[in-house]
């Protein structure tokens, strides 16, 4: 027999009911699982929460078996999202890591992972059904992305501010704006499709359910001209360098972003992200991002954004240094060779590496190309530090 959990009623999770459903086996595996389970039968009343599943979701048993699902878990796509709707609706039996987002009892969203299990009595009709629920993991986009201290503090910052719930401000370049704004949708809990960015003429947007509106500041011209936000719509605001929420009449938190001269540590890490971002299963080699590091420092994001669609265009799968575009850029770089201390060596440096990288790493087919022994190549990559990454 199955042993209520502890801290729950006796009779609100009725263990009688739940053999019942599950049969003696299914219910003491359920019960022994350790996990954030919850068990429905055929009519979606919750039957069967968890220890775990009522920590995850914030409710006391009381409150919510003898209750249909969907007045529980309150999820924003109930209607047309629901794991299990969508295993009965395939006509399979079980439905593994269905996205979904959940409402705990105080009302925050939850982005889950949920497995759903059908159980059929003997003539196929369904009698219950068991979801497993795992928290979800939400792309943070690439500007978060990286190890160093300034990275760990901005992740820090955007999570509270997500939490909150209010509406921010965000103050940086461009491409590095917009990615904060969907991290900021992404950590409260939200859906992606619930991300709206407006721009003037761009038509108008859903009134519910409630999200993220995105508004560029640079595209509009003037707080004024800002849609006016359903009831419950969060504001996200993209500002150029320099402004500020007080400054723009607007009641909002402000979220400056670190330049690209302090994020200098985490700028590989940034850049394969967002490289993903642009064209999901692209990589890139070590020669190319090392290429792609500098025109970041020297361009900034909004300049190199372009260059970096036509080089994860043209790889088709990953990114060397023959994919980058590097028209213009050529003055660039002879000032940042200039800015080190022996400019000489450090075009050298770049020359061998570059050569070595197109070449696959194959150091005779890079001497025979730079037109050296070996054995020279070999002494200046020494002297260089050079490796293969």
């Amino acid at each position: 027999m199955l042993r209520v959990p502890c801290g729950v009623v006796d009779g609100v999770n009725d263990p009688v009911r739940l053999e019942e459903l599950l049969g003696p086996v299914g219910a003491a595996l359920v019960d022994r699982l350790g996990a954030a389970v919850m068990v429905l039968d055929d009519d979606r009343i919750v039957r069967y929460l968890s220890p775990a599943a009522l920590e995850l979701l914030e409710y006391d048993a009381e409150e919510v078996v003898g209750r249909r699902c969907r007045l529980t878990t309150q999820g924003q796509d109930c209607e047309d999202a629901c794991p299990l709707t969508a295993a009965l609706e395939s006509g399979m039996d079980r439905v593994i890591d269905f996205p979904a987002v959940y409402r705990t009892g105080s009302g925050r969203a939850v982005p889950l992972k949920v497995t759903a299990f059908v159980v059929r009595d003997a003539a196929g009709e369904v009698r219950a059904a068991v979801e497993v629920l795992h928290r979800g993991e939400q792309d943070p986009g690439f500007f978060l992305a990286g190890s160093s201290d300034v990275a760990g503090s901005l992740r820090r910052r955007v999570a509270e501010l997500a939490a909150a719930g209010g509406n921010v401000v965000v103050v940086g370049e461009g491409p590095a704006r917009e990615s904060v704004a969907r991290a900021l949708h992404a950590l409260s809990g939200q859906p992606g499709h619930l991300f709206v960015s407006w721009s003037p003429g761009g038509g108008s947007f859903p009134f519910w359910p409630p999200g993220t509106l995105h508004v560029d500041l640079e595209l509009v011209g003037s707080p004024e001209e800002l849609p006016a936000s359903p009831p419950g719509w969060r504001l996200v605001a993209g500002a150029p360098d320099g402004a500020s929420a007080e400054r723009l009449g607007l009641d909002a938190e402000e979220l400056v972003l670190p330049g690209l001269g302090e994020r200098r540590q985490d700028l590989p890490f940034m850049l394969a992200a967002w490289i993903r971002d642009l064209r999901p299963g692209t990589t890139v080699s070590a020669g190319a991002l090392d290429l792609l590091t500098r025109m970041a420092l020297d361009l900034g994001l909004e300049r190199l954004e372009p260059l970096l669609a036509s080089a994860a265009a043209a790889a088709g799968g990953t990114i060397g240094p023959e994919h980058v575009p590097v028209d213009g850029y050529d003055s660039h770089l002879v000032d940042e060779l200039l800015r080190s201390d022996d400019p000489l060596a450090a075009m050298e440096c770049c020359i061998l590496r570059e050569t070595l990288e197109r070449c696959g790493w194959r150091v005779q087919e890079a001497a025979d190309r730079l037109g050296i022994s070996r054995v020279t190549l070999w002494r200046k990559m020494r002297d260089h530090g050079i490796s293969k990454a």
